[in-house]
């Protein structure tokens, strides 16, 4: 690659939108509707089939509300939609509390079959 791609590239890359957001943590109200919701996203996702562009516009709004940076909320729904896909697998992870410790709600089961949490 030549430097003046390599320049192209960089400078691209430094126009995206910076992205922040703040996932809620277990005990923010509405906990089990969140982890309802992105399960459904992840379990959609993971059937390429199933993708359509209303499916992505769904998931950009429920991605919204937790986005800190930018603060405008067309900015942020801009920038939700320039994410990598490291990023949004990050920021899905992050809101199902996968990294927090937090197993999903389908992988809970007690001995009779029912979940538990």
């Amino acid at each position: 690659m030549s430097k003046l791609n390599k320049r192209n590239v960089k400078e691209q890359l430094q126009a995206l939108p910076q992205l922040r957001f703040r996932a809620p943590g277990k005990d923010a109200p509405g906990y089990l509707r969140r982890q309802r919701q992105a399960l459904e996203f992840s379990e959609t996702l993971k059937q390429t089939e199933n993708i359509s562009a209303q499916t992505i516009d769904e998931l950009v709004e429920f991605l919204l509300p937790f986005v800190t940076v930018p603060a405008k909320r067309d900015e942020a729904r801009e920038a939700l939609l320039d994410m990598s896909q490291g990023q949004f697998d990050d920021m899905l992870t992050e809101i199902t509390g996968e990294r927090k410790g937090v197993p999903p709600a389908k992988s809970a089961r007690s001995a009779n079959g029912s979940t538990a949490e």
